[in-house]
């Protein structure tokens, strides 16, 4: 659905309106549920090129954030998080960190977009993580120090 909703360019999550599902429609080439059907791999497919990613996974926080807000609820970006970036690197220990320490109450634009940067730059083990000379949100960092704990 979240991809079916990037390509409508659906402004709030969980509608469509009429114009963002026709324009939407029109723009896929699709005129019947079977033709949709029939196109949604494709849609899927297109979000293994990395720069395709990278906008849908920036277009999902501001599709999954309510509209008046600036940020999106801790709840709501760990289930977007886990839908999102299943199976990619720090998916599930960031999801953990959020839930278990509670650092933050929401998340803003920069920390979500930093986070798929960090996921895609960034070991599973750390390894290559260097704090001195990098600038990513606190949030990171605090993330980096938990699990750093936590290996100790």
């Amino acid at each position: 659905m979240l991809v079916l909703a990037f390509h409508l360019k659906a402004d709030t999550m969980p509608i469509f309106t009429k114009e963002e599902w026709t324009k939407g429609m029109k723009i896929l080439g699709v005129d019947s549920a079977e033709k949709l059907k029939a196109k949604m791999p494709t849609l899927v497919e297109r979000l293994k090129n990395p720069q395709q990613f990278k906008e849908f996974y920036r277009y999902i926080f501001m599709f999954a954030k309510d509209s008046e807000q600036k940020c999106m609820p801790l709840e709501t970006a760990c289930a977007m998080i886990q839908t999102v970036m299943k199976g990619r690197p720090h998916e599930k220990r960031f999801v953990e960190f959020l839930e278990v320490k509670k650092p933050v109450k929401v998340i803003n634009k920069d920390q979500w977009y930093n986070f798929l940067d960090f996921s895609d730059s960034i070991a599973e083990d750390m390894s290559n993580y260097d704090g001195a000379s990098s600038a990513w949100p606190v949030l990171l960092d605090e993330y980096v120090e938990w699990r750093n704990e936590e290996s100790s």
